[in-house]
């Protein structure tokens, strides 16, 4: 497996071979211009029969507090409108397992660990019909401050995928 370091601008017009792509977006970007945005690529090969691609943007908290992983949800909502306005599809778990998948510009969105921050964004997701894997750490679900609990893993349900990130670990 290869990681590299893309900006936007390749990460959307570089040629690629049929890959499922796991993405973590970093952004340093001003309000109005994006200056850049770092993807870290681990690249997975695909199915093999399969002509189209999908690229897995992986996010894990929504307060914009913390550098790395952390993005502001006013943030993430630019950045998931920029990519359906430049002409990407989200895509669910499960039209990639039922080979739903069309053409080259997919994205599968994954938001990891379980954080309450996605209780700020999934409206959003919802209203933009799209669907989520929500990877979480069934150790603190219900049971830590900052996780989500049981009541909204229900809500969700209907409206992401829900899938287990390993049982715990530690920040």
């Amino acid at each position: 497996d290869k990681v590299r370091y893309i900006t936007i601008k390749e990460f959307i017009f570089q040629p690629l071979r049929i890959i499922l792509v796991t993405a973590t977006f970093f952004l340093i970007a001003s309000e109005y211009y994006i200056n850049t945005i770092l993807l870290i690529l681990i690249f997975i090969p695909a199915v093999a029969f399969s002509t189209s691609k999908v690229y897995v943007l992986c996010y894990h908290s929504f307060y914009g507090i913390k550098a790395g992983t952390d993005i502001k949800s006013t943030r993430f909502k630019k950045q998931m409108i920029l990519l359906k306005n430049l002409g990407y599809n989200f895509v669910s778990l499960e039209d990639i397992v039922e080979n739903k998948i069309n053409g080259n510009l997919n994205i599968l969105l994954t938001i990891d660990d379980g954080n309450r921050s996605v209780r700020k964004v999934f409206p959003f997701l919802k209203e933009q019909s799209i669907k989520p894997v929500l990877f979480i750490y069934p150790a603190i679900i219900s049971r830590q401050k900052y996780a989500l609990t049981y009541t909204d893993m229900n809500k969700y349900k209907a409206d992401a995928t829900i899938g287990g990130h390993g049982w715990y670990h530690e920040k």
